[in-house]
């Protein structure tokens, strides 16, 4: 208990130093000095808090970290009005994490959970029906992983169907003897395959990032298991850079409409064409585009004049067949874009769009449900299952920007695969 009210004492001190440095970074001015108050912030909830607010915290500094680099003219710089934007969303968000106590981590590898009979024929019937569609797209469309343009044309409710069934390796590690029984890593490639098959090419990396966001939580902290966590994060992140950065090169060398790799490097990096340039392309190119264009919407007051929905939930119109307009699209069209793809400004810019200012206490209110739900999936592995899923869902979202009706459908039909599980009586 001494130990305890330690910590804490440390915990404040260090948040109290923290949060002086932050706003005299705020105030200064300069942008540089922002930025490194918002990595500061970030360092400080990693350091001091549970598992769930690490990965939290360490998606906001990679994500930021290059996105906020003002390195590339492919949109723009940013402005020192945004990134005052970005500290102060980050601070609301993390606010929570300052009543979360780390001494609170519960362990759950010891919790046995049954599964039902019906399991592993519902898995069976729900990829059946992804291939279908899948082969009815190729046969109607073509080839979409050849040419990934074609997927815009894929209508939305089959392309949801077909990235319905993504998330089943994530429910299966909710039991130890199911995960015994079958093969797991092929229902996970079983799984991803028909989202890659139709250019889908990240949501298919939401998957292994959820279920390593599983295990990560779950498993005990012993020298074998943190070399064996080490050796996962080494194959997700060479997954990821196959997945986001071969998809990203290939997409540009088979569209007529967009740059080449080595059209972008010469146009906006100053011809610079090291490896190294090559290899963060693909993310720098992603990650600082939200904020370039987070920075018009902020700097030339530009706002939702395109729906009467408020745009961040606009492309449940297409769902409904109210809208065959993306909300990408729109505001695409506000921009300038090429092709029929559209532009995001990711979740700062997608909400600000509508709500200007009262972006920020939002965040506030997502940082507070985000704290409830760590709560419940430290009690329950059937929580903490709905919340790997939703925290892979919330990475995408903050790119992006504007709230796809799958992030919606994938925790529902989560909630209904977790009434298939129960836990053993002891």
């Amino acid at each position: 208990m001494i130990s305890l009210y330690i910590y804490e004492a440390k915990r404040l001190f260090y948040f109290i130093l923290i949060f002086i440095v932050s706003i005299v970074g705020y105030y200064s001015g300069i942008y540089e000095i922002i930025y490194l108050s918002i990595i500061a912030i970030l360092i400080f909830v990693y350091i001091t808090n549970s598992v769930p607010y690490k990965i939290l915290s360490a998606f906001f500094i990679i994500y930021l970290g290059i996105g906020l680099l003002n390195i590339s003219e492919y949109r723009g710089y940013i402005s020192i009005e945004t990134i005052k934007i970005y500290f102060l969303c980050v601070s609301a968000f993390f606010f929570s994490s300052s009543f979360f106590i780390k001494n609170n981590r519960i362990t759950l590898e010891d919790e046995g959970y049954d599964y039902h009979s019906l399991f592993l024929l519902v898995i069976k019937l729900h990829l059946g029906v992804s291939y279908i569609f899948v082969l009815y797209i190729y046969i109607t469309k073509g080839i979409v992983i050849i040419n990934q343009d074609l997927r815009f044309g894929i209508s939305t409710g089959i392309a949801y169907a077909i990235k319905s069934s993504q998330f089943i390796p994530v429910y299966c590690m909710v039991s130890k003897s199911l995960c015994n029984k079958i093969n797991l890593p092929l229902i996970t490639l079983a799984s991803i395959l028909p989202s890659f098959l139709i250019g889908s090419r990240s949501t298919g990396l939401m998957v292994l990032m959820s279920m390593f966001f599983f295990y990560l939580i779950s498993s005990k902290n012993e020298k074998s298991e943190r070399k064996f966590k080490f050796m996962i994060l080494v194959g997700l992140s060479i997954a990821t850079f196959l997945m986001i950065g071969g998809g990203f090169y290939i997409r540009r060398a088979f569209s007529y409409d967009l740059l080449t790799g080595w059209e972008l490097v010469e146009e906006f990096f100053n011809g610079d064409h090291s490896w190294y340039v090559y290899l963060i392309l693909p993310f720098h190119q992603g990650f600082n585009e939200t904020a370039a264009l987070t920075t018009r919407i902020i700097d030339y007051g530009i706002i939702n004049g395109f729906t009467q929905t408020s745009l961040i939930i606009a492309d449940f119109d297409n769902l409904l067949g109210l809208s065959s307009v993306s909300a990408a699209q729109y505001f695409g069209d506000e921009i300038g874009r090429l092709g029929n793809g559209g532009l995001t400004p990711g979740l700062i810019g997608g909400l600000y769009l509508d709500f200007k200012m009262l972006t920020i206490p939002m965040f506030l209110i997502m940082g507070f449900i985000f704290t409830f739900i760590i709560r419940l999936s430290l009690l329950d592995k059937r929580w903490l299952c709905i919340f790997t899923i939703l925290l892979s869902q919330f990475f995408h979202l903050f790119h992006r920007g504007f709230i796809k009706p799958e992030y919606v459908t994938i925790i529902i039909i989560g909630f209904f695969y977790m009434l298939f599980f129960k836990k053993k009586v002891k």
